[in-house]
């Protein structure tokens, strides 16, 4: 019981690790599955309820990730992007997700957050990370 109670502390410090490297590696398989989505070459433009086509790949540049903070991470368009600021921020990406008054949506996130195909990478890059890191 004593030999458990010394590997307390321990596993305490490998489970945080495993959870920081778990959300960061899950926000990795979410990244790389939204740039697959926003790389498909333009033309021919997207249609309503399409993902955006690729012009620049502004949009695609624009996805990043924050870095683990509560437990939790965050993954979107950011404006803080290495390359971005060469070509300026796709600050427009809101308006393809949501649509405007004059265009329809051309969803690229949240169809991604509902495929099943996403969830489970990202589900198991976080298991994957947090098995390394308790064993």
């Amino acid at each position: 019981m004593s030999e458990f109670k010394s590997n307390i502390p321990r596993l305490k410090q490998a489970i945080s690790r495993g959870e920081r490297e778990g959300l960061d590696a899950a926000a990795d398989a979410l990244m790389a599955r939204m740039k697959d989505t926003l790389s498909v070459a333009y033309p021919p433009a997207s249609g309503a309820g399409q993902a955006p086509r690729m012009r620049s790949g502004r949009l695609r540049m624009s996805v990043a990730k924050s870095d683990v903070e509560d437990h939790s991470i965050k993954v979107g368009l950011s404006t803080d992007v290495a390359g971005v600021k060469r070509l300026g921020p796709a600050v427009y990406g809101k308006f393809l997700e949501e649509g405007t008054s004059r265009m329809r949506p051309r969803p690229f996130f949240k169809p991604m957050l509902q495929d099943g195909t996403a969830k489970n990478n990202m589900l198991g890059a976080f298991e994957k990370k947090m098995k390394e890191a308790i064993r």
